[in-house]
């Protein structure tokens, strides 16, 4: 009873703090609506987000880095703003930033990564469809963090800049013309480039660059360097700014609207963004610094509101929110507004994602493993057309008695999503529904809940139906199977002679413990040598161990 009134009092909580959420943002004149976010389950954790067409239907697509997994995930949007079930393409080691481009001239967008620990760029082509070939890696320096594809020569081709923050360089990598590259030679950038940005800051009708620095242990200093093209694709050293401390991933884009590029600069160590105003000849005005809070990491700027101006957002980590400052028309920013993502939102992006008018948010979620799709409700989006499609969970879910297993459960489809339920739930689990699409599942197994549970959650809106089955299995330490492989063998033996003997890895819960007696020791050696050898008694008791 009394843990029945707990869970109600905590849905009632939630249930509060989201009228006062959506009260707050209705009442607030510095924000822009955007609906709850949409979740999609990555398996890992997710760097950054590029939205383009890549399988040619009209619509936005998501090509995202999944540096924990080493993959490029790939989400063809639907045509409505949701997300068909993701493909993997592998990448080098940890890949950071992603860039979408026409790379080999046929019409479509190709993909270009930046691999943080195996020290290269990888070049995956589109097959016209949105599927991409084997990957083609170009080796360099020992860092690389960020890149960006422009025509920096003016021969009608896409090269590509890397900033290599181990190296201290500007790498360039020229287009042959067909997507092939070599190596046109680099730059010492100074202190530890963090990320590099093409425009033209001067209006000559080449590509400059703008990129930002930051030495990796004096983290309250930073600075942003300015790079002038000779027209040719290489570059002049321009005038250097001091931002806050630790930049990160900085925008370029007209935020007063005069035409010339300003830059917003996130502060990751400040907690701050600073924004350039461009002085009409690529040369910049003293920073104006806005307060953030947590530390931002990747911003970008964009028209959310619909007013004509670049607002900007805001990627933060140590966070579960973005932050939004609307522009006040002037390249000024109104307060911040914050909304609610996952865990350590990264390099997000803008784009019309629903076909609406608007731009939409793609967010990855570094900790939470997920990427959330914000929906901007400016615009009146088209009727909706096609039933609901659960987005997360993905996959099957494993967990050990007496600990918990939490995951979001979230669906995408018409703006009122009418149902959102779990069926089968076991015992000591519980789903609590948030309304707009979103819910939590939670599980703590007990000691007799050991083996497969399969749960059923499903979604509805006025359109149809969706549903999946997640089966979750809930390991079982059992007492002697110190090696944790589901049986007792000679490798337990062996594991606990290391551990009593060697000073190895400890054996976990009380598996070790073979012979119940409260310690770990020789004597469980023998039990277990006797159990194997001479078919003595088998541990007890045979359930689970705590």
């Amino acid at each position: 009873m009394k843990l029945r009134k707990f869970t109600f009092e905590i849905v009632f909580v939630l249930s509060f703090l989201i009228f006062l959420y959506h009260t707050a943002f209705s009442q607030n004149p510095d924000s822009i609506p955007f609906a709850p976010a949409v979740n999609y389950d990555i398996d890992n954790q997710p760097f950054s987000v590029y939205c383009a067409d890549l399988d040619g239907d009209g619509d936005q697509d998501l090509a995202v880095s999944v540096w924990g997994k080493n993959v490029v995930s790939i989400f063809k949007n639907r045509g409505d703003g949701c997300f068909e079930a993701k493909v993997d393409y592998a990448t080098g080691s940890s890949p950071h930033q992603i860039f979408v481009s026409d790379l080999d001239a046929d019409g479509d967008s190709d993909l270009a990564v930046a691999n943080y620990n195996s020290r290269s760029v990888s070049i995956l082509k589109n097959q016209g469809d949105g599927s991409f070939s084997g990957r083609v890696d170009y080796s360099i320096g020992n860092g690389p963090v960020s890149l960006f594809a422009a025509d920096l020569d003016q021969d009608s081709d896409q090269d590509v800049a890397v900033a290599d923050r181990q190296y201290n360089i500007i790498a360039f990598f020229k287009n042959l013309g067909n997507g092939t590259f070599w190596y046109n030679g680099d730059f010492n950038s100074g202190a530890s480039p963090h990320s590099v940005f093409a425009s033209d800051l001067d209006l000559d009708t080449d590509y400059d660059l703008v990129i930002d620095r930051g030495d990796l242990f004096f983290v309250d200093t930073g600075s942003i360097a300015i790079y002038f093209n000779n027209g040719d694709g290489t570059f002049s050293a321009g005038p250097v700014y001091p931002s806050g401390g630790a930049p990160r991933y900085l925008f370029v884009s007209d935020l007063d609207s005069d035409t010339f590029p300003d830059i917003v600069v996130p502060n990751n160590s400040s907690g701050t963004i600073s924004i350039f105003i461009n002085n009409g000849d690529g040369t910049f005005a003293d920073k104006v610094d806005y307060s953030v809070g947590a530390k931002p990491y990747a911003v970008i700027a964009a028209d959310l509101d619909g007013d004509g101006d670049s607002d900007i957002a805001v990627g933060k980590e140590n966070s579960n929110a973005i932050s939004i400052f609307k522009n006040n028309g002037d390249g000024t920013l109104a307060s911040k507004v914050d909304y609610v993502t996952g865990q350590n939102p990264l390099l997000l992006y803008a784009a019309d994602l629903d076909g609406d008018g608007d731009l939409d948010l793609a967010v990855p979620n570094q900790l939470s493993k997920t990427v959330s799709i914000l929906e901007n409700l400016t615009a009146i989006g088209p009727p909706c057309g096609q039933p609901v499609i659960l987005t997360a969970p993905v996959g099957d879910k494993m967990v050990t008695v007496t600990e918990t297993l939490s995951f979001q459960v979230s669906a995408c489809g018409c703006p009122e999503i009418t149902v959102l339920s779990a069926d089968s739930l076991p015992a000591n689990s519980f789903f609590t529904d948030f309304g707009n699409g979103n819910g939590v599942f939670t599980f703590t197994p007990d000691s007799t809940q050991g083996g497969i549970h399969q749960v059923t959650f499903s979604a509805c809106d006025t359109v149809g139906c969706d549903s999946q089955t997640v089966q979750i299995t809930v390991l079982c330490p059992i007492r002697g199977d110190v090696n944790g492989n589901g049986g007792i063998s000679l490798g337990d033996i062996i594991y606990l002679t290391n551990y009593v003997f060697k000073g190895g890895s400890a054996p976990q819960y009380c598996t070790g413990d073979a012979n119940h007696d409260g310690k770990v020791n020789l004597v469980d050696i023998m039990f277990l040598v006797n159990r194997i050898f001479r078919f003595g008694p088998a541990p007890f008791p045979a359930t689970c161990c705590l």
